[in-house]
């Protein structure tokens, strides 16, 4: 719940120009809420749960596939994320 509210927040920050150089500290507000619902909640129980089910001998490098796996298997989301052209988004301009 609040990482689905701390992400509409952002939106909303980031589709408001008037908000953006007036208030600032939102979207730094609005992200610091969604690493603590991220931190209280089921997020790191991955870590968690593959750091405690490898044997210590073989730990760290089991640990490394396992990072690499669960980061492999974002890959793909992430590289055809930006080809979603025809959902029915707001174009917003994110200044660096």
């Amino acid at each position: 719940m609040g990482r689905t509210l701390s992400l509409i927040l952002l939106g909303i920050y980031f589709s408001s120009p008037t908000l953006q150089h007036r208030a600032g500290y939102v979207a730094l507000v609005a992200l610091l809420i969604y690493i603590a619902s991220f931190a209280i909640g089921l997020g790191p129980v991955f870590w968690l749960m593959i750091s405690e089910i490898y044997p210590t001998g073989i730990k760290s490098k089991a640990m490394a596939v396992s990072a690499v796996g669960n980061w492999g298997r974002q890959l793909p989301r992430r590289r055809h994320l930006p080809r979603r052209r025809h959902l029915p988004l707001p174009r917003v301009r994110y200044h660096p």
